[in-house]
């Protein structure tokens, strides 16, 4: 009884780890969402979840808080749409300074997407419950990555055990044009959940929507645009 109840542990486990999100269809949008990062606009109700983050070392483990993740597009613009969950979400500060540096946006607790045609070259983009935001180039054209920048949009809107934001990306900006229908676009999800620094020993979570490749920067999800 013990070793059968063992043997189907083992071979759940290895199910899960092997069972990441590697492809996103994602549903033009006739009428895109207001950027104001309140997820209630009619046309997030009816798009899919993706959620089941898993922990960056332990890829068969789900992550702690979990983080959910919306896509949409029009000819223009790709729309992303996050929910992040965060029971200690009280403990971090409301920013009341205009930011300063880009790299505020790692602080406290950050979600991070990543984009490419190619996989040679991606943008970098991060968004944090403070409503920082940066964006960078890897590889870059000097030697800090964030000395690139490009147009784009996030807003942030904290609630009482998570926060949620809506992004709008040109594809301008990520040098990619729509030319056709299922057109590709890689990338992935990931996030550092801290309270105080981003390096927190305490309560850091590291995790990602597919951790396949072991890193943060690592673009195993392919887009297909509809």
């Amino acid at each position: 009884m013990y070793k059968i109840i063992i043997i189907c542990f083992m071979a759940c486990s290895s199910l899960l780890a092997g069972d990441f999100v590697k492809e996103i269809r994602v549903n033009y949008a006739s009428s895109p969402p207001v950027i104001d990062g309140i997820l209630e606009d009619k046309c997030w109700a009816k798009e899919k979840k993706l959620s089941d983050f898993r922990k960056l070392n332990a890829a068969d483990i789900l992550a702690f808080p979990q983080t959910t993740v919306q896509l949409l597009h029009d000819k223009k613009n790709l729309y992303i749409g996050l929910k992040v969950k965060n029971p200690l979400i009280k403990n971090i500060p409301e920013e009341k300074h205009p930011q300063e540096d880009e790299k505020q946006a790692f602080k406290y607790d950050c979600v991070e997407f990543y984009f490419s045609e190619s996989k040679t070259q991606y943008a970098f983009f991060v968004v944090n419950a403070q409503g920082f935001k940066g964006e960078a180039l890897f590889p870059g054209y000097d030697a800090d990555n964030f000395s690139w920048n490009c147009e784009w949009q996030a807003r942030v809107k904290r609630f009482d055990n998570f926060w949620t934001a809506e992004i709008v990306i040109p594809f301008e900006s990520l040098e990619f044009e729509l030319k056709t229908k299922e057109a590709v676009l890689w990338t992935n999800f990931a996030r550092t959940f801290a309270q105080g620094r981003v390096d927190s020993k305490k309560y850091s979570v590291h995790s990602s929507l597919n951790p396949e490749y072991g890193g943060f920067h690592a673009l195993g999800i392919k887009l297909i645009m509809q």
